[in-house]
This record gives structure tokens, C-alpha cells and sequence, in this order.
């Protein structure tokens, strides 16, 4: 098991090496009308879905309780803002935008903007994986297909967004994004197993989740405002 995860590790680090190589020679080149953009994306794809079995492997080895799962919400959360933080008081230049596409100004925006781009990746996939947990736990009947269909509405709203420019505004992409939010907090009201708990736990699931909330609150806050390099690198990266 030990050995999988080291190949897994190994991958991923692989695949996120190309893609900043890709990124340093073509920086200031428009990729749209060439292979290496499909190159770029498939070793994206690849280094988060070795990152994703990776999270899983780790999961099955540290099983988690309610109250576990819920602070390591809250921590990826963190995690991924205080590398916001220290990534906002570097040097960077950040990105110059031309028809709603980004060109980097120099190659420390690359390298931040991708160390950053990972995190929020990993910080995602942990999320879903531990939220996804929470879901399942003492499941009621249809909570596997509410997930589910939350899980393919998540996914199409991806997917919409694959053949736009990265600052490119898509009405598709909005409504697909409104209605995930819809099931997001659809799915999150039909948790039955909060009534089982002890006090003491409820309290602590009551502190991380809160913490998680404001956490993702800030995050969003981030994410959207348009002239903050973190978006821009982030949608540089794919």
C-alpha cells in the first residue's frame, strides 16, 4: 500500500511538472489552436485523478469519525487560505488579459499561480471526498441519487466551461452553478444522523462547520473578484 501511494505521489508530481513546463515555453503563446493545450489539460486531469485515488487509499488506512471528517473540512479550508495569504504579499506581476485570455507576465506567476491552482485542487477533491462521507453516513433512501445527481451537475458545470476562454462569461455555466448551490444545500439538510450524536460531539461538529462555512465563505469571496490574480491563475491553470 505504501509503495502505491509513493507511484500515485511520484504521478501526480509528474504530470504537474509538464503542465509548468508547458506553461514556462508557451507563456506569452495563444495554445488555443494547438495539441499542446490538450497535452496541458489531459496531464491536469491525470495529476488530480492520481490525487483522488491517492485521498482514498489514505481514507481506507485512517478511517474517520463524524466529528473527524467535519475538522478536516475545516482544515483544507484553512489550508488553502493561508497559502492564499502568503502567495498575496509575493512579488508577482500577475497576468495580462487580452480577449478574455490570460498571458502570464513572468514566470514567478506561473509557478505561484500553479502551486496555488494544485492546492485548490487537492483542497476540492478532499473536500468532496470527506463532505460526500458526511452524506453517506446513515443514509436515508434516496440520498445516494440526491448525491449523485449533485456529483453530475458539479461535473457539467466542468464541463461547460472546457471550450470557453478563461475569463469568458457563459449564461450556460451560471445556471448549470446556480443549481448545483440548489443541491448543495438540498443535500445538506437531509443529514439524520446529527440527531444521534452525543452533545458534546454536536458541539464540536456545530465549531467546524462553522469555521469550514466562513472558511468557504472567504474562498468565494476570493475566487470572484475579478481583478485578483488568484481567479486569473486559477483559471490560467485550467
Amino acid at each position: 500500500m505504501k509503495f502505491k501511494k509513493i507511484i500515485l505521489l511520484l504521478g501526480a508530481i509528474f504530470f504537474s511538472l509538464i503542465v509548468f513546463i508547458i506553461n514556462a515555453i508557451t507563456r506569452n503563446v495563444d495554445l488555443e489552436e494547438s495539441n499542446l493545450l490538450h497535452i496541458r489539460s489531459i496531464c491536469v486531469v491525470g495529476s488530480f485523478l492520481l490525487i483522488y485515488v491517492y485521498i482514498q487509499f489514505k481514507k481506507k488506512e485512517n478511517p474517520l469519525s463524524i466529528v473527524r471528517h467535519i475538522r478536516g473540512v475545516a482544515m483544507v479550508t484553512g489550508i488553502f487560505l493561508l497559502a492564499y495569504l502568503i502567495t498575496s504579499f509575493l512579488p508577482i506581476k500577475g497576468f495580462e488579459t487580452k480577449d478574455y485570455k490570460l498571458f502570464p507576465s513572468d514566470y514567478l506567476t506561473i509557478f505561484f499561480s500553479s502551486i496555488l491552482s494544485i492546492i485548490a485542487g487537492i483542497f476540492s477533491i478532499a473536500t468532496l471526498v470527506l463532505i460526500k462521507d458526511l452524506i453517506f453516513h446513515k443514509r436515508k433512501k434516496n440520498t445516494t441519487r440526491n448525491f449523485w445527481i449533485l456529483f453530475g451537475l458539479i461535473l457539467a458545470t466542468s464541463l461547460s466551461s472546457l471550450m470557453q476562454k478563461p475569463l469568458e462569461p457563459s449564461t450556460v455555466t451560471g445556471i448549470l452553478t446556480g443549481l448545483s448551490i440548489t443541491l448543495i444545500i438540498f443535500n445538506s439538510f437531509r443529514l439524520a444522523w446529527i440527531a444521534y450524536l452525543p452533545r458534546k460531539e454536536k458541539i464540536h461538529v456545530l465549531f467546524y462547520s462553522l469555521l469550514a462555512f466562513f472558511g468557504f465563505l472567504v474562498i468565494s469571496i476570493i475566487i470572484s473578484i475579478q481583478d485578483d490574480w488568484t481567479q486569473k491563475g486559477i483559471h490560467y491553470y485550467s
